[in-house]
């Protein structure tokens, strides 16, 4: 936010001492001052000597900068005004208002880190709220009237031009940041790399520098001091509450050998707290007396002045089971498997604790993993920061975007604490978001922004790993230490808009795109705005959780050849540039690494899941006897699950066998784990609805048509114990409130176990109908006593919850062998166009059908017409795109009812129709008014649902499902027909 104030002073008489002011070689005509100029020194740096470090620091920066700039000696940094140089003052608000500069009104305009350029006759002055404000109005100096941008850290992000003079205009601004809460967490490193090139870039971009780390050298410690960095101390701190640094009493092991009451009660027993899996029992006198002490304790020693604590549970989404710990669980909380109650109370309890001793200490919790939401049996106490930890953000869509089933969830979470009054922050997990952090997102990050600054939210924490880091010998071979690189512009846009919610987001764009990419930015804008229109026309979301997208991101025809061919473009154009060809190559890595690969994994990853109608009764014994069961196709190459990373095409070192048939009633599955260890398979839960996932287990998702994002979650472990919950993007810990009411057997053999499963639909919304397609996931946690851990699942990168990753799940009908090959014998088939063919010359006709291939099953209307197969990325394959004429499929389901779904995109109208005929004892078809049941128009490349419902009115009543062409260009896709009942 700029306030500017022009100097009106004008001199009317000129005395000898004034004379010699207006013939400096600073003072220039039109109220201009030259505060640098080429081959000279005009001005002098005046900073007090017992000035705080940040303000020395400011004063060298600027020094240096303003010499750099102008090529010039660097102007002099003093302790007293020069009576020959144009004097800048580096001051704070307090010692401005001393000094007369400001007065008091003025200054307490001022919000922190907030500064105000005065500049006169008698000097420039840099006043600001605090010390950190001083550094942040030197820099602004600097960017404002020198030019300079520093877009990634390090001298290879430092660019301007040089300048014979710099000059600043007479006048008063003031500045304060739009966000308060402004900074970067700088993480995957180690804790203690002295990141010098990317502490400045924060600071020289007016975001605050907040280590999480105690453990610097003096060197570091000294350089954190001159930026007025701040420690965010705390973070996943239970267990070391139980057991501090401080403690002589106990050790960890110790207190559970004493003490086993003090630890989670997990299953019927008291369990060890190794590692960050599980939370103490948080009820025990003995656990909170010692935290109370501890955390005590540790503000004493550690935290200083502007630091502040996070009291965050261990990392790990089990608590005590115990029965003082679960009477603190609300119902409403205890049935969507939240803990937020439990985990508020205990971080009420110990910031209350510091507070008696001392009251200014900044505390803060998160709202995190199992308990996202606010808490509905405590008020978290209003003097604490919460940070809003949703992981799961999408990127892709803006957080008002009602049309983001996973946005639309958390939104409705940040209204929810916005009422609570407390400071919010927000954690933004960019750095293992879908496409290995290599997304366009910008303008929809600064629209989020734009949403945070209206719900009250203080800030966001930014997340990258920073290119100056140590990193362990595992991450130096992966793209993490460069990961910054790949989403460069959405950090620098972000710190940019951060301080000044005002700034034209294309034209910073602009700038910063011309000045990365040199002679390139041409080609390389291009290049952005593509795989930037990509993305966003790519349904689904993007974002930490939901790894697939970027896979998809190709589908249109042409545009990974444009892209391929922009950046060759962009390395030709910049081939006498090396810091913009070394720019471009970090994309072209990113590119191939991250965004080609996705694509050869999720193609390579895709499957259709064909299961068959039950012929026979089917006894749930664990034994696949059933004729059904020899029948059906057996599924299998279940892939490693990889999270955080490229999805991964790597099969499971130990696999699994997958069997479904179906009735309307009835879904079955038969699955083989292969286990070479089965003396050492994990069982210890034994209860339903317990945490089976963390046993050896097998866990089954499924979705159908009316579901949209939300789907059933069913896990068992070789004990076929279960869990079964109704979970969506958002909640995946689900509502166990629901029961599948599933029937359930296993039986363990020499080398694998097998299960067989009957689940009713009756609790799933929807019956098993010939011709319907259903999504569906497998996943299985290998997990032996020995320590061993293996996840997979059939779906790409062996994701276990995405549901954009399901596969498509085809309820075939009856399996009937011809010629030695399964025929269809299906009532609706080839809904989503997948099966696509070649057309006879004499189908075709007068029809425009490109390549000439079309979907089979399917008819044409009439001699002439006209549409296309494209790929798309919802269902791999292929969409229709009709653009005239009509096509249409009968449907041989003999009910009296049916519902008609369908999805629809572009920009044209269609009507959708039913061809309509009696048919005869002996099949001949006698025709029937047919009938329009509805003209649909789009307007958007976003995909809508459609749905209508039709009664036959006549006796044997033969219908067929037709799409005419109205308009414009029409995509049609996933048309499903499905019975419905009638009174």
């Amino acid at each position: 936010m700029l306030l500017m104030r022009k100097n009106g002073m004008r001199a009317t008489a000129l005395s000898a001492c004034l004379m010699a002011i207006l013939t400096a070689p600073w003072a220039l005509p039109g109220e201009d001052r030259v505060i640098a100029k080429k081959g000279s020194v005009v001005s002098a740096i005046v900073v007090a000597e017992n000035a705080p470090p940040p303000l020395k620091h400011a004063a060298g920066e600027l020094a240096f900068y303003l010499g750099k700039i102008s090529d010039s000696p660097a102007p002099a940094i003093v302790n007293g005004s020069s009576r020959e140089l144009y004097n800048i003052y580096l001051l704070t608000a307090g010692e401005a208002v001393k000094k007369g500069v400001v007065n008091a009104e003025r200054s307490s305009e001022l919000r922190e880190d907030g500064f105000i350029l005065k500049a006169g006759k008698e000097g420039l002055f840099i006043i600001g709220r605090n010390p950190r404000g001083v550094l942040f109005g030197a820099y602004e100096i600097l960017k404002r009237y020198g030019g300079i941008r520093w877009l990634v850290p390090g001298a290879d992000g430092e660019y301007f031009t040089h300048q014979s003079e710099i000059r600043v205009p007479d006048g008063e601004t003031l500045c304060n940041p739009a966000f308060p809460y402004r900074t970067v967490f700088l993480g995957r490193c180690n804790n203690n790399s002295f990141l010098k090139d990317t502490w400045d870039w924060q600071v020289r971009n007016n975001l605050a520098v907040h280590t999480h780390s105690v453990r610097f050298s003096k060197e570091a410690y000294d350089y954190l001091e001159k930026l007025d960095a701040v420690c965010r101390q705390g973070g996943h701190i239970f267990t070391p509450l139980v057991v501090s640094v401080y403690d002589k009493d106990f050790t960890l092991k110790s207190l559970y050998e004493k003490h086993p009451e003090a630890f989670p009660l997990i299953n019927g027993k008291r369990v060890f707290l190794d590692g960050q899996k599980y939370q103490p029992c948080t009820t025990n006198p003995m656990v909170l007396e010692r935290m109370r002490r501890n955390l005590v304790q540790y503000v004493e020693k550690r935290v200083k002045p502007g630091d502040y604590v996070i009291i965050g549970n261990n990392d790990g989404t089990s608590w005590c089971q115990c029965e003082n710990c679960q009477k603190l669980d609300p119902p409403e909380e205890k049935a969507k498997g939240s803990y937020a109650t439990r985990y508020w109370t205990l971080v009420n309890d110990l910031a209350r604790t510091v507070w008696e001793k001392q009251p200014d200490v900044k505390l803060g919790g998160w709202a995190y993993q199992n308990f996202h939401g606010v808490p509905k049996g405590v008020e978290p106490d209003q003097r604490l920061l919460v940070m809003l930890t949703y992981n799961n953000h999408c990127f892709r869509h803006a957080l008002e975007d009602v049309n983001c089933p996973v946005n639309r969830e958390f939104l409705k979470l940040f209204r929810e604490w916005t009422a609570k009054k407390n400071y919010l922050t927000s954690w933004e997990q960019m750095d293992y978001a879908a496409g290995d952090s290599y997304m366009f997102i910008e303008k929809n990050y600064i629209e989020k922004l734009k949403s945070y600054r209206k719900l009250g939210v203080k800030g966001p924490l930014l997340i990258a790993p920073p290119p100056d880091g140590v990193y362990s010998r595992e991450r130096r071979v992966t793209r993490t230490p460069v990961t910054w690189y790949a989403m460069w512009n959405t950090l620098y846009l972000a710190s940019r808009f951060l301080w000044d919610m005002e700034r034209d987001c294309d034209a910073e764009f602009e700038e910063a795109n011309s000045l990365y990419y040199g002679r390139a930015g041409g080609a390389m804008k291009e290049y952005h705005r593509l795989l930037e229109k990509a993305m966003l026309e790519t349904p689904c979301c993007h974002g930490w959780g939901h790894n697939s997208p970027i896979g998809r991101c190709l589908e249109k025809p042409g545009v990974q050849e444009k892209a391929l061919g922009l950046l060759a473009k962009a390395e030709k154009d910049a081939a006498e540039d090396p810091r913009a060809l070394k720019h471009i190559s970090f994309d072209r890595k990113f590119f191939t690494e991250v965004w080609l690969a996705e694509r050869k994994n999720y193609l390579e990853g895709f499957r259709e899941i064909k299961c068959y109608s039950r012929k026979e009764p089917i006894a749930v014994d664990g034994i696949d006897k059933e004729e059904d069961w020899k029948n059906a196709e057996r599924i299998s190459n279940f892939k490693v699950f990889r999270q955080g990373k490229v999805s991964s095409d790597a099969s499971a070192g130990t696999q699994t066998f997958l069997r479904i048939v179906y009735e309307p009633e009835f879904l079955y599955f038969f699955l083989e784990v292969l286990e070479p260890e089965m003396k050492k398979i994990k069982a210890e839960y034994k209860e339903h609805d317990s945490r089976i996932w963390e046993d050896n287990s097998i866990e089954i998702f499924i979705n159908h048509p009316d579901l949209a994002n939300k789907y059933y979650h069913l896990v068992f472990n070789h004990k076929g114990v279960l869990y079964d919950s109704f979970c969506n993007a958002l909640n995946r810990a689900g509502d166990r409130t629901f029961n599948s009411e599933a029937e359930i057997k296993t039986r363990l053999l020499a080398d694998r176990w097998c299960v067989e499963m009957k689940i009713p639909t009756s609790g799933l919304g929807m019956k098993c109908f010939d011709g319907t397609t259903w999504k569906i996931n497998v996943a299985r946690s290998r997990i032996l006593t020995d320590g061993t851990r293996e996840h997979s699942s059939l779906a790409s990168g062996g994701s276990f919850h995405n549901v954009d990753n399901f596969l498509p799940l085809v309820f075939s009908g009856r399996r009937i062998m011809k010629n030695g090959k399964a025929a269809d014998d299906s009532p609706w088939k080839n809904g989503s166009f997948d099966n696509v063919v070649s057309y006879p010359a004499s189908k075709i006709k007068n029809w425009k059908i490109k390549d000439g291939k079309g979907p089979l099953f399917w008819s044409l209307n009439g001699d002439s017409g006209a549409f296309s197969m494209g790929l798309h990325p919802e269902s791999k394959n292929y969409y229709l795109t009709l653009s005239g004429g009509a096509i249409y499929q009968f449907y041989n389901g003999g009910e009296r009812a049916f519902r008609i779904r369908f999805r629809a995109s572009g920009k044209g109208s269609l009507a959708v129709r039913l061809f309509r005929y009696r048919l005869s004892e002996d099949g001949k078809r006698t025709g029937l008014p047919s009938i329009t049941l509805a003209t649909i128009q789009t307007d958007s490349t976003a995909w809508k649902e459609f749905s209508y419902s039709y009664e036959k009115s006549v006796s044997r009543e033969y219908c067929a499902l037709v799409f005419q062409h109205v308009s414009g260009e029409i995509n049609i896709d996933d048309v499903i027909i499905t019975p419905t009942p009638t009174l």
